[in-house]
């Protein structure tokens, strides 16, 4: 650097230093770039790490709920989390839920909520780490959710088409929260919701002994379950017929 170019930087220097008229506008201009860029950095970073029940709450004061729809629909991308260790059974259809264990199958069964009598059981339940990743198990659209009191707790009903073209439904109960929006369309491995079901701990458990999901698929109508095992587990790991039952109950 020539010493004439050195001179005037200390002399602007210098200017700036005695001039408080200079000095606050450039202290304006120094600390207006900084909000900015931080703001430009932290909003990205909220719309992918925050789930959509928190952005529910900054359009929280709003009447109208067409916000939130908006929302969702410029960045439907940005705020899906999605499972990238799906849980395959060699040979099956579709991934697992939920990474855990089958502790109850499709299928009669004694009812763990009135021992002694006999039910049918329109699903299998599966257990996890305690409020763990609920994974969609194909690309869909939600047609339902339930949030409200009833024997499944909260619950998320997706439609989806089979490469047959045929329509098939996944149903997850016992969530402890969800992430979904009626008539959104989710991909397969989107995070949906988080395992629940604790009766001590979780809200809205409903008929639940214990945390787990109770997973469904209904087929050829949302009301008509099936055994899900034809689905996630290889045909050989199928253990039971898939009959059909019309009232879905656990």
């Amino acid at each position: 650097m020539d010493p004439a170019t050195i001179k005037a930087i200390v002399q602007m220097a210098a200017k700036v230093a005695t001039d408080p008229e200079i000095r606050n506008k450039v202290l304006y201009i120094v600390f207006g770039g900084l909000a900015g860029l931080v703001v430009v950095i932290l909003i990205p970073i909220y719309i992918l790490t925050n789930p959509l029940e928190l952005l529910k709450a900054v359009f929280a004061g709003h009447a109208d709920t067409s916000d939130v729809e908006q929302f969702k629909a410029d960045n439907d991308s940005s705020v899906l989390t999605f499972d990238t260790n799906l849980l395959w059974n060699t040979g099956a259809a579709y991934p697992m839920p939920l990474n855990g264990m089958v502790t109850s199958g499709y299928g009669e069964r004694d009812d763990p909520t009135n021992p002694g009598n006999v039910e049918f059981h329109t699903g299998i339940d599966i257990q996890g780490a305690w409020h763990a990743n609920v994974d969609a198990i194909a690309d869909g659209v939600v047609i339902q959710i339930n949030t409200a009191e009833n024997s499944y707790g909260n619950t998320v009903l997706i439609q989806h088409t089979a490469p047959d073209g045929s329509t098939f439904y996944s149903f997850y109960a016992h969530l402890s929260q969800i992430y979904m929006m009626e008539g959104q369309a989710v991909k397969q491995g989107a995070v949906i919701g988080l395992e629940g079901g604790d009766p001590a701990q979780d809200p809205n458990p409903e008929q639940s002994t214990g945390h787990h999901l109770h997973f469904e698929i209904r087929a050829p109508g949302p009301d008509t379950a099936v055994d899900p095992g034809s689905y996630i587990f290889p045909p050989e790991a199928t253990t039971t017929s898939p009959s059909e039952s019309e009232a879905p109950s656990r």
